[in-house]
């Protein structure tokens, strides 16, 4: 019962800071209608959003708990001690970004990346129907920080639940090493440079091609009852740019969409 009553509470802890996340997501769009979306506001609302992201986890994993005896929790657990610590190293990174520091040169394996996340990704999209991964066996190096990666498969998952029937999320995250076809598909890479190609397909409600054409905007969301701020694909976007890579997404109404 003393389990119980402690996780009951976290939960709504977390409730709370979603309201004040909220709550810093409609000032600053205040402040943009007004002229005044200066660079520490982007820095501010890019931390809110990812951080935003990150308690949803924490949250999803919280009330697996309360519904589990403890000792049948210690996937959970893992689960929320590392939701914890990366919404801290988005904090300490976007922090840095907003000092103008240059990050230290990283090189991380995607395709492991992705395997580690499965667990924590199958509670983001909340499906009946497994997270299906598509990922080689040997490594598969890019370079962007752990960070970085988490952030593009958190959002773009978030992005397909919410595109998706409830319960019924199909989504598949595919890594492979870019062949010369697939860089064809999009302008301005170097033919002889090794790229990764990561993809998250979902089959959900898709987007027309208005809709498309604004997917990465900033604040741009379809949403009309405050459930999404509109940063998620910017947020990817950014990320990819980062890094000298490309974004491609692909969508049609009732035919799901997929993100590369």
């Amino acid at each position: 019962e003393r389990v119980v009553e402690s996780w009951t509470r976290i939960v709504g802890l977390i409730f709370r800071l979603r309201e004040h996340h909220g709550e810093l997501a409609n000032a600053y769009r205040e402040k943009l209608a007004l002229g005044r979306g200066d660079t520490v506001s982007n820095v501010v609302a890019e931390i809110a959003h990812d951080i935003n992201n990150e308690f949803f986890t924490i949250r999803a994993t919280a009330a697996a708990l309360q519904a589990r005896a403890l000792g049948e929790a210690e996937e959970d657990l893992a689960n929320l001690n590392a939701a914890v610590s990366e919404a801290a190293e988005i904090v300490s990174t976007l922090v840095r970004k907003a000092r103008g520091t240059r990050d230290a040169a990283e090189t991380h394996d995607l395709a492991a990346e992705i395997v580690e996340a499965k667990s924590r990704l199958d509670l983001i999209v909340g499906s009946a129907t497994p997270l299906r991964l598509d990922v080689p066996s040997e490594p598969l190096p890019v370079s962007l920080s752990r960070a970085d990666i988490r952030r593009i498969l958190l959002n773009t998952c978030v992005n397909a639940r919410e595109a998706s029937p409830e319960a019924n999320a199909r989504v598949t995250i595919t890594a492979r090493r870019a062949t010369a076809d697939d860089l064809t598909s999009f302008s301005g890479l170097q033919a002889d440079h090794p790229y990764a190609l990561v993809e998250v397909r979902d089959l959900g409600a898709g987007m027309d091609a208005e809709t498309l054409a604004r997917a990465t905007k900033p604040f741009f969301t379809t949403k009309e009852d405050g459930g999404s701020n509109g940063l998620g694909l910017a947020s990817v976007a950014s990320v990819v740019a980062s890094a000298q890579g490309k974004l491609d997404i692909r969508s049609a109404v009732g035919a799901g969409t997929c993100v590369r």
